[in-house]
């Protein structure tokens, strides 16, 4: 979930794309402008709890998904707990590595 700070009082669901330790890609049927702060929470199946931060917009595009208005956007993380960050990327590198794993 993304929480634009701006005149809008928007809450918007967002798809999670990539992450690192500096920043997440997200898409959105709603664009968000460069520049604009938000507020996030972010889900993933593998982590019972959620990672809540602050980040800047920093890209936003329109993407064609299944002929469904996408935007894809990056958010560059500004006040995140470092080592929350660090657990959730470590889990998803585990999990990767366990799914890789049983391919075999």
């Amino acid at each position: 979930m993304l929480k634009p700070q701006d005149a809008t009082l928007r809450t918007i669901k967002a798809d999670l794309y990539d992450i690192s330790f500096l920043g997440a890609g997200v898409c959105a049927p709603e664009k968000i402008e460069l520049g604009v702060h938000v507020k996030f929470t972010l889900m993933i199946k593998i982590y019972n709890e959620p990672l809540i931060g602050e980040g800047r917009i920093t890209y936003a595009f329109e993407i064609k998904k299944d002929d469904a208005r996408v935007f894809r956007m990056g958010i560059n993380f500004i006040n995140i707990d470092n080592k929350k960050i660090q657990q959730f990327l470590a889990l998803i590198q585990h999990d990767i590595i366990a799914k890789s794993k049983n391919k075999r």
